[in-house]
């Protein structure tokens, strides 16, 4: 239908909520509440927007929309009483420390929750992405501290204790169809989530374990650094890893998006400092930033995780990160994130061909082969801006989300808040690249 759906974080006990699915703002205000929000079409009036969470700390930070118009929204809470319904899976609230994941369906017209839960174990649990099938199933991945973190098969006999990633496949009416984990003996997240056509469940993330799970691996071995990124596919009964590979250079790397296109290759975007991180027909085959700078990278898997079909540094002489990643019917990628490179590759024709403050949003286009470059914007200010969700519709128009604290952020038509509120706000935009 067009309508933009929002999930995040405020701290604002002004932020212009109409509706309350838990309460009002917790009531001390010391604490950041989850929110979501649906925007009309056209982005200039609020078709709903609502806090979500208890009297602590809560965040959503990751959303998905079903074919029912249902919102799934993803996130971490410090609450007690986060608001659970009579049909939440049988897990209480952290009973010992740090935070706990949360799933909610939030009603089409944002007036309820149809299912909230909790899910986690007694240590900390995040849950940092979010999916939906064609069946309304909804897939969750994160990470996990938790030795009693709610499984229904392992690919190891138990948590390391020191983060291990999650994947939960959960039915709103007959509860956790399954539930794994896996990693190695050092933390490792998943931060993205993406499900195929045959229900395969696609995840990325970072990991620190040498040790980390691989199956069927494109790179088998950690290829040094603090961190590798790791892209991995859960099979439809989520039985076993179809495969299971690192992503990464001898520097620090870590995977931060994920999208899957109508052929099921999949795309993955994320950061890189390292100067050898794997390019296969690169639009940028070098590392542009500086010694310690990242670069952006966008990579492209065949279905089975066994072939690169291009992988491409993305990136200027400043420091660049690959935010989130979306795909159109045709196959080709879109990329958002920020970067601090006022020599950021931008196209003719952009929103805003000039870097204008201490970090700005970019967003960028790939051909489905990768390269060459079919368009690429700065968005943002004078001050710090950063893009960090993307999704593409049917007819290619892409849709941005992020944060800003740039007075002079740039809007445009008739926007449903026009001038910054506060230190820091949130924003949406709505880009029809010009050269497709």
């Amino acid at each position: 239908s067009g309508s933009v759906y929002l999930t995040g974080e405020t701290h604002s006990p002004k932020f212009p909520s109409n509706a309350t699915l838990r309460g009002p703002r917790n009531s001390e205000g010391d604490y950041d509440n989850g929110f979501i929000t649906k925007l009309t079409p056209s982005g200039n009036a609020i078709a709903f927007n609502a806090y979500v969470g208890g009297s602590d700390a809560d965040a959503g930070l990751s959303i998905a929309i079903d074919r029912e118009g249902r919102a799934h929204v993803s996130g971490l809470t410090y609450s007690k009483d986060f608001p659970v319904t009579a049909n939440a899976l049988p897990i209480a609230p952290n009973k010992t420390l740090g935070a706990s994941a949360f799933v909610s369906q939030i009603a089409s017209n944002g007036m309820g929750l149809n299912f909230s839960t909790y899910l986690g174990g007694n240590a900390t649990d995040y849950a940092l992405g979010v999916a939906v099938d064609t069946d309304n199933n909804i897939f969750v991945t994160g990470r996990t501290d938790s030795g009693d973190f709610p499984v229904t098969g392992k690919f190891k006999s138990a948590a390391t204790g020191k983060g291990d990633v999650f994947v939960t496949k959960i039915n709103p009416e007959e509860g956790i169809v399954y539930s794994i984990s896996f990693g190695g003996s050092q933390i490792d997240y998943g931060f993205g989530i993406a499900v195929d056509s045959y229900g395969s469940a696609v995840v990325i993330g970072k990991t620190s374990s040498p040790d980390f799970e691989t199956v069927s691996a494109l790179q088998p071995a950690m290829a040094g650094g603090r961190s590798d990124g790791f892209v991995a596919k859960v099979d439809p009964q989520g039985a076993s890893l179809v495969f299971s590979t690192f992503l990464g250079g001898s520097g620090e790397d870590q995977a931060l998006g994920v999208a899957v296109d109508p052929q099921e290759e999949i795309l993955i975007t994320g950061s890189t400092n390292s100067v050898d991180f794997p390019t296969v027909n690169a639009m940028q085959a070098t590392r542009m930033g500086g010694a310690v700078a990242r670069d952006a990278f966008v990579t492209k898997l065949n279905a089975a995780g066994s072939e690169m079909i291009y992988s491409t540094y993305l990136g200027g002489t400043g420091d660049d990160l690959g935010q989130s990643i979306g795909v159109d019917r045709a196959g080709k990628a879109y990329i958002c994130g920020q970067t601090s490179s006022n020599d950021f590759p931008i196209t003719y024709g952009a929103f805003q061909t000039t870097y204008a403050g201490v970090f700005d949003a970019f967003v960028t286009v790939l051909y489905p082969n990768g390269s060459p470059l079919l368009y690429s914007t700065y968005i943002g200010g004078k001050g710090e801006d950063s893009a960090v969700s993307l999704v593409v519709d049917l007819d290619g128009n892409a849709y941005i989300a992020g944060k800003t604290n740039s007075l002079n952020f740039p809007t445009t038509r008739n926007p449903f808040q026009a001038k910054i509120a506060g230190g820091q706000d949130a924003f949406v935009a709505k880009i029809v690249p010009l050269n497709q």
